[in-house]
């Protein structure tokens, strides 16, 4: 149920208004993600701004929720917040390649992540990550061996990365941090 009042006499007087409601969706040629299947829920929308209390969509084999608003499309500003509750380690690398590439770090287990972001989409710097890790691994070259059986809260946002009872095992070495790391 979408409408569309054209003022032909002041063009940014026109409005489109309405709510969509999207059931098994699907949309391809995204960034990073490729291809978002599955996609359900509803968007409202008003004159300049779009928003949703929850879409869910499938990408990665990974089951996803989208909330929040896109405001002002002339200069866009974005109140968004994307979950899932349990995506594969491995699939996180195709979001930042060089990074992993740079380090040659592999990633194995799973998280449960939230992404929030509030701002214009050009500043990353926005961003906020918290992710819980379920029984990861991770593989680097500068290391002795891999870093397993990894379970915690991680948590990023503005150039900081905090950790909090943070357990593994290294070379047969259990072990529990807490700490961050910032400016990095």
């Amino acid at each position: 149920n979408i409408q569309h009042i054209q003022d032909f006499e002041s063009p940014d007087n026109s409005k489109l208004t309405g709510k969509l409601t999207i059931d098994n969706g699907l949309l391809v040629g995204l960034p990073y993600l490729d291809t978002a299947s599955n996609i359900s829920g509803q968007l409202s929308i008003n004159r300049n701004r779009i928003s949703t209390d929850s879409i869910t969509f499938n990408a990665e084999n990974t089951n996803f929720e989208l909330s929040g608003q896109v405001d002002d499309f002339k200069n866009m500003s974005l109140d968004l917040e994307l979950s899932t509750d349990s995506i594969e380690l491995s699939r996180v690398i195709k979001f930042f390649p060089k990074f992993f590439e740079k380090h040659n770090i592999s990633l194995d287990g799973r998280s449960a992540v939230k992404i929030s972001f509030k701002g214009p989409p050009d500043q990353l710097e926005n961003m906020g990550v918290a992710a819980y890790l379920k029984e990861g691994t991770v593989t680097m070259d500068k290391l002795n061996g891999p870093i397993k059986n990894i379970n915690g809260s991680l948590n990023y946002s503005k150039d900081t990365l905090k950790w909090s009872e943070l357990r593994g095992t290294y070379l047969d070495f259990p072990f529990t941090l807490t700490g961050d790391l910032s400016d990095f």
